[in-house]
């Protein structure tokens, strides 16, 4: 469906670059503060939650001494932990023939120029900073990869000595990729003799049931979990409670390769069995705030519904509708993935739909004229002829997303259906 707000956030192209100092080591710092003033800073305020990952790889010329840069994103990079990040950065930026390394100069057409300086950024939006990797060249290779985090305002950034997806969330509060340190936490606990917890973002752990000897050996285990859960169950409001290896048996719907099967392999066949007892703990009322934040961009307001379960209201303009999040929230977990990722890939269907629903009562007006048009309950529409006792009636978000009334051929289709 089109996103009425969405433009394309990098031009996908090979840009000029402006000159800057002589040093090299000035103009790499030059070249971070462009990328971070010009570039990213602007794209987060209008798109926050929604920013995509972008990188940036700026190349000197040997033969005019004019600076290429060249945009690309990396929406290949997905299941990447820190370490294979950085590892799979350093290869794109060593080979011209992965497409991010200028092959040639944008002034003077001439081929292999100087690599200078490359950066790759993610927005982390639950600590409200970008995570930005600076790719250090010379000799003809990477030398090194710097780690900041980049907040919208303030100090242009901070760097970070680590080299994995651990030492990243105790560094800055937030992973690179959950599945990643989902990997990382059973490596250093899956041995203890003690339940270990992970508090991953506000109202979401991460929880393991270690290798035991015994039945007895792992119920002892278990004993534990109700003492540390009693002091948090009140205060951090935490309902929700499930272990990867119940996914199929609860009905929760993945991706196809999305299961912990997929990114946790290694320890795979022992989750399956239960010898290894992954599980999560969360606060079902984070996911609306997170939802809340990413509606806000397009006019939709989340509000919580009293039913059973996680369900909230979507409300834009006359449309307000229901919408139950409860296997949604089940599925991001179950999938590895955080909170805003979650939504960000599986509800933003939704989203337009609502955004397209409730544009669509103003269209009518314009184009019905003899008729009144009318929202009962929320979500159902109404048009009626002045002259008539009653009118058409469909539901608002059904009749929006069944016509692209944005063109001639589909809005004609849905006013045909509502004379």
């Amino acid at each position: 469906m089109r996103d009425p707000k969405d433009r394309p956030q990098t031009a996908g192209a090979v840009l000029r670059f402006p000159s800057e100092p002589a040093r090299f080591h000035e103009h790499r710092q030059a070249a971070l503060r462009w990328f971070i003033e010009r570039c990213r800073r602007p794209t987060l305020r209008e798109f926050d939650a929604w920013t995509e990952d972008l990188g940036a790889f700026i190349a000197q010329c040997h033969a005019c001494g004019g600076t290429t840069l060249r945009l690309g994103d990396f929406d290949a990079i997905d299941d990447a932990d820190l370490t294979r990040l950085k590892a799979d950065l350093m290869a794109r930026a060593e080979d011209p023939a992965r497409g991010w390394r200028p092959s040639q100069c944008a002034d003077c057409g001439a081929p292999d120029p100087s690599p200078l300086a490359a950066f790759y950024a993610r927005y982390l939006p639950e600590i409200h900073s970008d995570l930005l990797l600076e790719l250090i060249q010379g000799e003809g290779r990477v030398l090194r990869c710097d780690v900041y985090t980049v907040g919208l305002e303030g100090a242009p950034q901070r760097r970070f000595d680590v080299e994995d997806e651990a030492q990243l969330f105790e560094a800055i509060g937030a992973p690179f990729s959950l599945r990643g340190l989902w990997r990382r936490f059973i490596d250093r606990h899956h041995l203890d003799e003690a339940l270990p917890f992970l508090k991953v973002q506000e109202g979401y752990y991460l929880g393991l049931r270690p290798y035991a000897e015994t039945e007895v050996a792992a119920d002892a285990l278990f004993a534990q979990f109700e003492p540390w859960l009693e002091p948090r169950i009140g205060p951090e409001r935490l309902d929700v409670i499930t272990f990867l290896r119940d996914a199929e048996a609860q009905g929760v719907r993945i991706g196809e390769g999305e299961g912990y099967r997929a990114w946790l392999s290694s320890y795979a066949e022992d989750i399956s069995d239960g010898a290894l007892d992954p599980f999560l703990i969360l606060n079902s009322g984070q996911l609306l705030s997170a939802l809340g934040r990413l509606a806000a961009r397009y006019g939709v307001r989340v509000e919580p519904s009293t039913r059973e379960g996680v369900w909230a209201w979507l409300a834009s303009g006359e449309l307000r509708v229901e919408a139950n999040l409860t296997g949604l929230l089940f599925q991001i977990v179950h999938e590895g993935r955080g909170l805003y990722e979650g939504l960000r890939r599986g509800f933003k269907r939704e989203l337009l739909a609502v955004v397209e629903a409730a544009g669509l009562p103003a269209v009518l007006r314009a184009q019905l004229p003899d008729h009144e048009i009318t929202i009962h309950d929320g979500h159902i529409l109404e048009a009626r002829r002045l002259d008539a006792a009653r009118g058409a009636r469909a539901d608002l978000v059904e009749l929006a997303t069944s016509h692209d009334y944005h063109t001639a051929e589909g809005l004609a289709a849905l006013l045909e259906r509502l004379r």
